[in-house]
């Protein structure tokens, strides 16, 4: 049941049952306030009803205002001047879902039975376009939850595989009072935390979708929480990494937790889509009223048309195969989420084959309250008795 053959079907049967010379649907984009031909009763099949449509003029605009039919003369395509048509608006319970024209042959008008009687044709068109459209966003969602439950049942048994394996030969080994090999525990570790991962995105995005993820904002330097979480990844990757923090610090109101979630998102995909080796950038900056933290990459890239995708749940660009690269597609969703509830922006520039950058800004603090925050000093000694002694000093000193 596609739109464009109930429109079809629709202008066939009121050319062949009413005795009309012509009938025409035009529907509004679904993403916008334009009217376009979907369906026209004397095109030849190959044709295709593409024309635009000016709901401006009469007296297509009183029809669509005042939700009646009107009446208006031959407005050309082909036809005799002076043909008369009426305009009459597709009525759905909710909305307005565009208009239908019928015409007459030259010389003659519509009775008011006739009227009312296409304003009852129009009205159950126009259910039916909207149950179209209905059904196929439910089929869409249909294939979103089907592709995410292959995808989600995938992806949580990839971990628990080797898990399982992994206890059941340790548990083989204490039963038979051998030792357990340290790199053993940690594979297994690796595995629970993997898995921790893919159930904490659902739980995640589950809140976003309720409206129950909180923020807990305070003040924080950009710069430093970017130098901890790469610092982080220098250890765990042999990769590259290179960070170009500001001397002065870059403050941010914002839930550190979250951010950090965010920016090991973006450097967790930079390093899995990127080839062994390949350096990875990131840097902090000031553009604007924001501050802007760009982190680069020489990966695979993402394809054009996937881009305004990408952020979408359950997303997944073309080039990405769930075999080479897991994941469930909701860690950009999650991070885009995030960043819009801080009230920034999170996006990107591309090419495939060449790489990503990501930027993600965030509204300053402004100066004067960053002039007001307690200053802060980090005390680091190899002598825990040395360093509690210096943490005194420093408190007593204010």
């Amino acid at each position: 049941l596609e739109v464009d053959r109930v429109c079809s079907a629709a202008v066939v049967s009121l050319v062949r049952c009413a005795q009309v010379r012509r009938a025409e649907v035009f529907l509004y984009e679904e993403d916008d306030a334009t009217l376009k031909r979907m369906a026209v009763s004397d095109l030849e099949g190959l044709d295709t009803p593409q024309d635009a449509f000016d709901p401006s003029e009469d007296p297509y605009r009183q029809a669509l205002a005042l939700h009646q039919p009107q009446l208006g003369i031959q407005r050309g395509y082909g036809d005799a001047v002076g043909s008369v048509f009426a305009a009459v608006p597709l009525c759905a319970p909710r909305r307005t879902v565009g208009l239908l024209l019928i015409y007459k042959e030259q010389g003659a008008s519509f009775s008011v039975r006739e009227l009312e009687m296409w304003s009852a044709a129009a009205s159950q068109l126009a259910v039916a376009v909207e149950n179209a459209r209905l059904l196929r966003e439910a089929q869409s969602a249909l294939r979103v939850r089907e592709e995410f439950m292959s995808i989600a049942s995938h992806e949580l048994k990839t971990p628990l595989t080797p898990l399982k394996l992994g206890l059941y030969s340790m548990e083989r080994r204490i039963a038979a009072g051998q030792p357990v090999a340290l790199a053993s525990v940690l594979k297994s570790k690796r595995q629970v935390d993997r898995l921790a991962g893919l159930v904490e995105d659902l739980l995640d995005a589950s809140r976003l979708e309720l409206g129950r993820l909180a923020l807990d904002s305070s003040p924080l330097e950009v710069g430093q929480l970017v130098a901890e979480v790469v610092d982080h990844f220098r250890h765990a990757f042999e990769r590259p990494f290179t960070v170009d923090v500001p001397h002065d610090g870059v403050w941010v109101l914002g839930d550190r937790d979250r951010l950090e979630q965010v920016l090991v998102n973006l450097l967790e995909n930079a390093h899995k889509y990127s080839p062994a080796g390949a350096p990875i950038a990131v840097r902090v900056g000031r553009t604007g009223e924001s501050a802007r933290i760009q982190v680069q990459d020489h990966g695979i890239g993402i394809p054009g048309a996937d881009q305004a995708l990408v952020f979408q749940r359950f997303y997944r660009a073309r080039n990405v195969s769930h075999r080479n690269f897991g994941g469930l597609g909701l860690g950009l969703f999650i991070s885009h989420s995030i960043v819009k509830m801080h009230g920034g922006a999170l996006a990107l520039r591309s090419r495939e084959g060449e790489g990503s950058t990501f930027l993600l800004d965030l509204p300053r603090m402004p100066a004067h309250e960053v002039r007001r925050l307690p200053r802060r000093v980090l005390v680091l000694d190899e002598d825990s008795h040395q360093e509690a002694t210096a943490e005194r000093t420093l408190r007593a000193e204010g």
